[in-house]
């Protein structure tokens, strides 16, 4: 089946040098090993990228998220404590913990990336902006000397905003820890998929290199077999069976000089046979000329 179709393929008149086939082999496995490599590097380049992007920008959210719920949380535990005790030092705290939410809402706005993400952060800012308007008139009435919460206005009111800020922020949390959950199960079966298309790329690469190495090597045996087949027939004495191998390279070379050679030998060897029978041809002339001077003798 090899040889056959070597066969078909060496009908093509490209003349190489041996050594120049050679390279050609070598620069052929050379630039299969780089598409090779250059898909596998491609192949990790993708992983890396998604999952640098899943802990860059999901991992971020989360932290920022964390730290928007950590800021509510202080915000309220602030407020709280002013009611019952108020204190400068509390509004110091309450200050910095409406900060940390700022930023953090500052932060996590440019890493989302779709609609119902932002849509929920424009909700959770809107919550939190309510209750830091009623937690202000609470502070602002309890700061005029009005330290009954029964009689602030404001304390039914922040304590509903409270509860949806924190419902708010905790259900994002919770949604945003899903979506990293099915992020990485998606990349683990992404890298599934990879490692089994790199498996069957390398099997395909390996089968390739076998059918290519195996041609490459028929390359060479098989005009050889054929020279080698043809000096076997005029070793014993088959002058007439020319030589032909299909070869543009040295070993074709090397078959057109042995044809030459076979040509000559079978002409030197015609030859031959015409003398050695013009030399048997010659005793039976001079016996006839013999007996003719007999008879004219005598």
């Amino acid at each position: 089946m090899v040889g056959r179709l070597f066969s078909l393929l060496s009908v093509f008149p490209i003349k190489m040098r041996i050594r120049h086939k050679i390279l050609a082999g070598y620069l052929a496995l050379v630039v299969a090993a780089v598409i090779l490599v250059a898909f596998f590097l491609f192949t990790i380049a993708d992983i890396n990228s998604r999952y640098s992007d899943l802990i860059t920008r999901d991992q971020g959210i989360l932290l920022q998220a964390n730290n928007l719920r950590s800021g509510a949380q202080r915000q309220i535990v602030a407020a709280r404590s002013y009611e019952l005790s108020p204190d400068i030092s509390l509004l110091v705290e309450y200050n910095d913990a409406v900060q940390q939410q700022t930023d953090a809402i500052k932060k996590i706005t440019p890493l989302l990336m779709t609609v119902d993400d932002r849509n929920s952060l424009e909700d959770i800012k809107n919550a939190s902006a309510t209750y830091t308007q009623l937690a202000d008139q609470s502070i602002e009435f309890v700061g005029q000397g009005a330290n009954q919460s029964s009689s602030n206005p404001s304390i039914a009111r922040s304590e509903t905003a409270r509860l949806a800020l924190i419902n708010m922020v905790e259900g994002f949390i919770v949604r945003k820890n899903q979506q990293v959950s099915d992020a990485q199960a998606t990349l683990s079966t992404h890298v599934e998929e990879v490692s089994a298309q790199l498996l069957a790329w390398s099997l395909v690469a390996v089968f390739l290199t076998l059918i290519a190495v195996t041609l490459f090597t028929e390359s060479f045996t098989a005009p050889l077999r054929r020279l080698m087949r043809n000096v076997q027939r005029i070793a014993r004495g088959d002058l007439q069976t020319p030589i032909v191998v299909r070869s543009h390279d040295e070993i074709g070379e090397l078959a057109g000089v042995l044809e030459e050679t076979r040509r000559r030998l079978s002409s030197a060897a015609a030859e031959n046979a015409t003398l050695l029978a013009i030399a048997r041809a010659k005793p039976d002339k001079l016996h006839a000329i013999h007996a003719e001077l007999v008879r004219a003798i005598v």
